[in-house]
């Protein structure tokens, strides 16, 4: 649970925030299932924060200082890559398969882990029904 008293010190500012993160350094800060949709958080510093299942829906996080999240997102994208290797890759083996959008190997960074295609002779319908 997130530390009432922290999320209180968010809630006066990103200003006053990163001045009492300046002065407190050494302070865990713990907005775990915070609820911080929506909210003003440009410039923030929320390095070293815990934001395990806070929730930053529609929050204004331009500039805010989020190490632990970059983190988390690379170690995602690290997860994520062998397998859409490996669904592209498969995909592109069976006639009759359009892919769209980037397939190359190397230029996978540059794309979402997810994949559009068609079958050629069935409706999209078709193929979502027989891949369940």
């Amino acid at each position: 649970m997130a530390n009432e008293e922290q999320l209180e010190l968010l809630e006066g500012g990103t200003k006053a925030w990163n001045r009492w993160r300046e002065a407190n350094p050494d302070i865990r800060i713990d907005l775990e299932e915070a609820d911080l949709r929506e909210k003003q958080l440009y410039r923030a510093n929320l390095s070293g924060a815990n934001l395990v299942k806070a929730d930053l829906s529609g929050a204004n996080l331009p500039e805010a200082i989020l190490d632990k999240l970059k983190t988390g997102m690379s170690d995602i994208r690290a997860y994520e890559r062998p397998l859409a290797e490996r669904l592209i890759s498969g995909l592109m083996a069976i006639p009759g398969v359009t892919l769209y959008g980037i397939t190359g190997p190397a230029r996978l960074d540059q794309r979402a882990p997810t994949v559009a295609f068609t079958l050629e002779g069935y409706t999209p319908r078709q193929v979502a029904e027989q891949l369940g």
